[in-house]
């Protein structure tokens, strides 16, 4: 991917120098100029992109696989010490059962004790576990997988506004560079099989408007779509509904923008290249901010999950499993000695 970088940089830097040089009587690029720009295009779209996207499967690939362990470890973790905490407290009854009968004592208050705390530790130590295994479900499924969908929401959002300039660039391709501006809206938002430009934005306004009226019916896919099926934490569906809306509005300017190309070159270009709030890039910077403010919220949970499970398989908690272990078996001591010390006088 970096080699490729490199090559894209070189092709658009020599798009540049050659726009610099040479351009026609009403200020559009030379064929050279058209060349160098195109080739770059190809390579960014045509392998750039596939391999980050390679890599997103990989990193993903390896979470599942670590997950999927941390996931056993903890379901064998309860499991295990439920099942030593119950064999535990029995022979612990057993011993009192054995007390009472061998030496009429109706209560030993240590080893009553010691039976008590052992019923309370394997409760603290399971509840652990199963907390392992909560903070990796959030951290996985809740959170990691809103961000990666959001994340490559972003990057094809990205490729998809600058096709939006490539048909001003390059008049002499814009069909294509429509028809790719849509496969990315579609990835991002997909509204329907086999829909075409002219229609997408009526089918986004009428999906967007039933999920608003009822957050069940979701009738879209596409990043977005999976997001918006994966709600979790507080002020998240807000900060989702935001981006949909911001993607909407971005989808209407880039209707505008189209039409405006068609009477007035110069204007367009203006309404292009402009961040103000009313113009195209203004559009598109606010639904970039508003999708950003997603993927916060999912990452800060993320690092939050991550952070609650390594704290609490870490810090004093070693240390308090061995108190409580050396309290359990200095209180069945204290329990039985005495009983010994009877049975040795007898």
């Amino acid at each position: 991917m970096a080699a490729r970088l490199g090559q894209y940089e070189a092709l658009i830097a020599d798009a540049e120098l050659l726009s610099q040089q040479a351009r026609d009587a009403a200020g559009r690029p030379s064929p050279a100029v058209s060349a160098d720009y195109n080739q770059a295009t190809a390579l960014m779209q045509g392998d750039i992109l596939p391999v980050v996207r390679n890599v997103t499967g990989s990193s993903e690939s390896g979470l599942n696989t670590s997950y999927g362990a941390a996931k056993t470890t903890a379901l064998s973790g309860v499991i295990g010490m439920i099942v030593l905490g119950v064999l535990l407290v029995a022979v612990l009854v057993a011993l009192q059962a054995l007390l009472v009968v061998r030496f009429r004592r109706l209560v030993n208050p240590a080893l009553a004790v010691a039976t008590v705390l052992a019923i309370a530790f394997t409760a603290v130590i399971a509840t652990t576990f199963y907390a392992e295994d909560t903070h990796a479900h959030v951290a996985r499924f809740d959170s990691f997988v809103s961000i990666q969908a959001l994340s490559m929401a972003k990057a094809i959002s990205n490729d998809a506004n600058a096709d939006e300039s490539r048909f001003i660039v390059d008049p002499a391709h814009a069909a294509r560079y429509r028809q790719a501006y849509l496969d990315k809206s579609q990835q991002i938002v997909n509204v329907g099989r086999n829909v075409s430009y002219a229609r997408y934005l009526a089918l986004l306004n009428a999906d967007i408007a039933a999920y608003q009226r009822n957050n069940s019916d979701i009738r879209f896919g596409g990043f977005l779509g999976q997001e918006v099926r994966n709600i979790t934490f507080p002020g998240e569906r807000q900060a989702a509904v935001d981006s949909l809306l911001a993607f909407r509005d971005y989808e209407t300017d880039d209707r505008t923008l189209r039409a405006m190309a068609q009477t007035n070159l110069a204007q367009a270009i203006d309404y292009d290249i402009n961040v103000a709030p009313d113009d195209s890039d203004g559009a598109f910077n606010a639904y970039a901010n508003a999708l950003q403010s997603v993927i916060d919220i999912n990452t800060g949970a993320f690092a939050q999950a991550v952070a609650a499970g390594q704290s609490a398989a870490g810090g004093a908690f070693p240390a308090v499993e061995a108190l409580a272990a050396l309290a359990i078996v200095s209180l069945v001591y204290a329990g039985v000695r005495p009983r010994l010390a009877e049975y040795r006088a007898s």
